[in-house]
């Protein structure tokens, strides 16, 4: 087995340019998060939306059922 080596040591500026792509990388994962809890609430609005939809419709068929029916005697 090799033997292990300890990283070298870098430098200020090279340390200064991992911190501001830290920063940077940061600053895209709460732009990703804020895009994915605004999707998930448009999601959650439309399946809302949609069980209304699907209320409307049965309460529509079934009136309709109940009016043929009556017209049917």
């Amino acid at each position: 087995m090799a033997p292990k080596r300890e990283p070298a040591p870098i430098g200020a500026a090279e340390y200064q340019r991992v911190l501001d792509e830290n920063d940077a990388l940061r600053a895209e994962i709460v732009k990703l998060k804020w895009k994915l809890e605004n999707c998930e609430m448009i999601r959650q609005e439309q399946a809302s939306y949609i069980r209304g939809l699907w209320e409307d419709n049965r309460r529509v068929h079934a009136e309709l059922r109940s009016s043929a029916g009556r017209e049917e005697r």
